[in-house]
């Protein structure tokens, strides 16, 4: 199995358990954050792999500095983080997937109509998903106090 088919299958499978383990296995303001923490640094590798392989990638900045943010449980520096990660999807979406259908994103890149579609999921579910993240930031006590 190719790299390309290995990371394509990983955009649903860690989206999938993304959502577990904020909205499930985050009972606690602490383990929301280690949670986090986890969730970020795999996507900060993810971006730093797809740069090794010469594609651009602002993730590895953004996820870095979230997966810092929430393993330092740093409320305020956590919010922001995951700010600045959705305005990275937010601008992504507004240049390539709100512009292109999944055939013209598929010819594009060179990719597969298939991997298209995926991305495109995995793009949105991933807007959601780090959203979803920031609400229960906000909500949450400071984990230094609880």
């Amino acid at each position: 199995m190719s790299l390309n088919a290995v990371l394509t299958a990983l955009m649903p499978i860690s989206q999938a358990t993304s959502w577990f383990l904020v909205t499930k296995a985050s009972d606690t303001p602490k383990d929301l954050y280690a949670n986090v923490s986890k969730l970020a640094l795999f996507y900060a590798g993810w971006a730093g792999l797809n740069i090794y392989r010469g594609r651009s990638d602002v993730g590895i900045a953004s996820m870095g500095c979230l997966s810092l943010a929430s393993y330092c449980q740093h409320k305020n520096l956590t919010a922001a983080s995951t700010a600045l990660v959705i305005a990275n999807f937010g601008l992504g979406a507004q240049y390539v997937l709100l512009q292109w259908d999944a055939k013209t994103l598929a010819d594009k890149l060179g990719r597969s109509i298939n991997w298209a579609y995926i991305f495109k999921g995995y793009f949105y579910s991933s807007i959601l998903f780090w959203s979803t993240v920031m609400y229960k930031v906000v909500k949450s006590e400071s984990p230094k106090q609880a």
